[in-house]
């Protein structure tokens, strides 16, 4: 292993040390945060019969031990060693990063945050009065639009996909880490948003024909950790007309948050069910939480004027 890498960054919360550039990430590092390093080398498929280890299709999981295999495009190693998470990335077809990144960012940086007991929630987050406001789902509900066109109307985007909430002793609330500098944006919802000079340098999304990476601009994106005001879980629903909100009481709203985990299904892989489950016990805990409940064919500015409503006035 090198004693230190070309690139230095961080991204929430963790310290990358990197042999690639990844503009798409915080430049320096965080004091006593954990490391993570990326190397490209060789990777080859761990052998075939490891205790406590997990054989899936592409992907091979176990405590601190994850393998995954893009066909044709790469394999990726991540391995939890000492003080320090190592990711290492085979690249088979050059031609193909703008894919290998996305995994990067995506499969493989998560289950490198849960090896050290941090939970990405699938979430994109605005600024409100110094605090954030979180809008969670599944991919295609809306999140990043919603988060661009609350952006326009002031509220600055904080993520665009994922969120790390980590507890903070000093003020007794959780803050989120600094996130990717970035927002995925389908066609269609771009030519919607009113002004769109926050974005810059778009990149066509892999296998998502009219589907688009921004990066966000310096000066836009936010790079110190900020805390939680409220979280709302976005719910598409057929039959009903009217925008409304839920409130979720008990064990429904920490099951309802867990589904909302980045990746939920390494959890088990990775050996972190318990550590999982007490955080998000803890967020259910101390951060309001509550469900939009969005009929299907609201139009898009009907719905951002009654989230504003929602969180401006809460």
């Amino acid at each position: 292993m090198k004693a230190s890498r070309h690139f230095n960054y961080h991204v929430f919360g963790l310290n990358v040390q990197s042999d690639i550039e990844l503009p798409e990430l915080f430049v320096g590092q965080l004091e006593e945060q954990p490391i993570i390093t990326v190397a490209l080398e060789t990777v080859q498929e761990p052998q075939a019969d490891l205790p406590e280890v997990r054989y899936q299709n592409n992907r091979i999981l176990g405590p601190s031990l994850f393998y995954l295999l893009l066909k044709d495009s790469a394999r990726f190693l991540a391995k939890k060693e000492d003080n320090a998470t190592h990711i290492y990335i085979d690249v088979i077809d050059p031609e193909r990063m703008p894919l290998i990144k996305s995994w990067f960012y995506g499969s493989v940086l998560t289950a490198a945050l849960q090896m050290n007991d941090r939970f990405a929630i699938h979430a994109s987050a605005v600024l409100h009065q110094d605090k954030l406001i979180l809008f969670c789902g599944p991919s295609g509900i809306g999140k990043s639009t919603l988060a661009s066109h609350l952006h326009t109307r002031g509220y600055p985007i904080f993520s665009d996909d994922k969120c790390v909430l980590e507890w903070n002793d000093a003020t007794q609330s959780f803050d989120v880490y600094p996130s990717l500098k970035i927002a995925r944006l389908w066609e269609d919802a771009t030519d919607q948003i009113s002004d769109t000079s926050f974005l810059h340098s778009p990149e066509k999304v892999t296998l998502r024909e009219n589907k688009f990476q921004y990066l966000l601009d310096d000066e836009q994106a936010i790079e110190q950790s900020m805390p939680v005001k409220a979280i709302y879980r976005i719910h598409r629903m057929h039959g009903q007309s009217a925008l409304s909100i839920r409130s979720p009481k008990g064990i429904q709203r920490i099951r309802q948050l867990r589904n909302q985990t980045h990746r939920l299904n390494f959890v088990e892989g990775l050996g972190k069910q318990k550590a999982h489950w007490h955080h998000m016990d803890q967020i259910t805990r101390h951060v309001p939480y509550q469900v939009l409940v969005r009929p299907k064919e609201t139009p898009i500015n009907d719905f951002v004027d009654f989230v504003e409503e929602s969180f401006t006035k809460a």
